[in-house]
């Protein structure tokens, strides 16, 4: 398989040394959550994101975090993680982005979100951030089977995506997409077809996540009934080495697993919870194909 560029050699070449990437709460809701909806069946973002819970101001959090790592770092990059962090007005929007971007030390804005909670507005301001410092927003896609996307209540279609993502492009902002790889009835051929999907848009980066139950999600429901199954890890980096080789090579690689614990709410699979070893064994699986 030919190597890969990863995030972290992206930054460094880009600044000419390593960025931290600092995740805060911002405390943004979901559309995909109102109105009594769960949202995806999949979703619990305490499990998922280490700041989800953290209720202090935005600054404080980023800077607290900052001064403990200065003796490693001189960049740094708030991440706005928990959440759909484009999810507000333009106003409230500026509230929270602008006293970040100007902190000591940082270099640039990592933004989540959706593709469905990115307005017109939304993207000329987002191109205002875009020509006074870096900036990446990461869209939420999953899949790009609609089939797929309406079983684990998605609320948005992969034409969606790709408009967005274009959209984005115009203005020269860069986009990395979000995909999870083993979700219920998808086939081989589908993840692959994802990857395609993914290749044939002006998309500069990926992130790539395994399954996970996660416990008191609809997701959990349906694997204790046998509906829905995990890859163990041997399965897994089978369809990442093929989902990465249908990949366009230049796309730079965000993330290639997913981490939770059973303390956090973690079912399944377990191998998810050792991080560093599954990192070691996926890496190492990838340098023998």
């Amino acid at each position: 398989m030919k190597p890969r560029k990863t995030v972290r050699q992206f930054l460094k070449e880009k600044f000419g040394e390593q960025v931290l990437k600092i995740p805060v709460n911002a405390g943004f809701s979901c559309p995909n959550k109102e109105n009594g909806n769960f949202g995806c069946i999949f979703c619990d973002n305490v499990s998922f994101s280490p700041v989800a819970l953290n209720t202090e101001n935005i600054v404080k959090q980023f800077c607290e975090k900052r001064e403990k790592m200065k003796h490693k770092f001189n960049l740094f990059m708030p991440y706005l993680q928990p959440n759909t962090n484009t999810y507000a007005p333009t106003e409230k929007l500026r509230e929270i982005y602008e006293p970040l971007i100007i902190q000591e030390g940082v270099v640039g804005l990592a933004v989540g979100t959706r593709p469905d909670a990115v307005s017109d507005d939304t993207i000329n301001y987002l191109s205002s951030i875009n020509s006074r410092t870096y900036l990446s927003l990461e869209l939420g896609l999953q899949s790009a089977k609609n089939k797929t996307l309406k079983l684990i209540n998605r609320g948005h279609t992969a034409e969606c995506f790709a408009e967005t993502v274009k959209k984005l492009d115009e203005k020269n902002i860069e986009t990395v997409a979000h995909v999870m790889l083993g979700l219920a009835q998808e086939t081989k051929k589908d993840m692959i077809n994802t990857a395609k999907f993914i290749s044939d848009l002006p998309i500069k980066g990926v992130k790539i996540h395994q399954l996970m139950i996660i416990k008191n999600t609809p997701l959990e429901k349906l694997f204790i009934e046998k509906k829905i199954s995990v890859f163990s890890i041997e399965e897994y980096c089978e369809i990442l080495a093929e989902f990465l080789e249908n990949l366009r090579q230049d796309i730079v690689i965000h993330r290639l697993m997913a981490d939770s614990t059973a303390k956090n709410g973690l079912v399944a699979p377990l191998w998810s919870e050792k991080k560093q070893d599954s990192m070691s064994f996926i890496k190492n699986y990838l340098k023998l194909m």
